[in-house]
């Protein structure tokens, strides 16, 4: 509630390190590098299972693929693009043509 300025649970938490993608790529490639933290809220990911009808696989790689997007810059400021990208990846995931 504090940081993100709502008063109701989310699906994942994502706490970048950095900004964008353009200052994740300056890092020094021969490191392991940390670039943030994912949290994944079990219980209403289970629950946005049943309700959007997907396979509880299928919830956590869309709830993933979300917060990693996040993770490397990606906001809802540009819901659009965020979606699209998302949706992009996840084709690829789900094997869909």
């Amino acid at each position: 509630k504090h940081y993100f300025q709502k008063d109701y649970p989310s699906d994942v938490l994502t706490i970048p390190l950095y900004k964008d993608l353009a200052s994740i790529k300056k890092l020094n490639k021969k490191n392991n590098e940390i670039i943030g933290d994912l949290f994944l809220n079990r219980k209403l990911i289970k629950k946005h299972s049943k309700k959007y009808k997907k396979t509880l696989i299928e919830e956590y790689q869309l709830v993933l693929v979300h917060g990693l997007l996040h993770l490397i810059g990606y906001s809802h400021e540009d819901s659009k693009k965020l979606s699209n990208i998302e949706n992009t990846i996840l084709k690829e995931v789900w094997n869909e043509k």
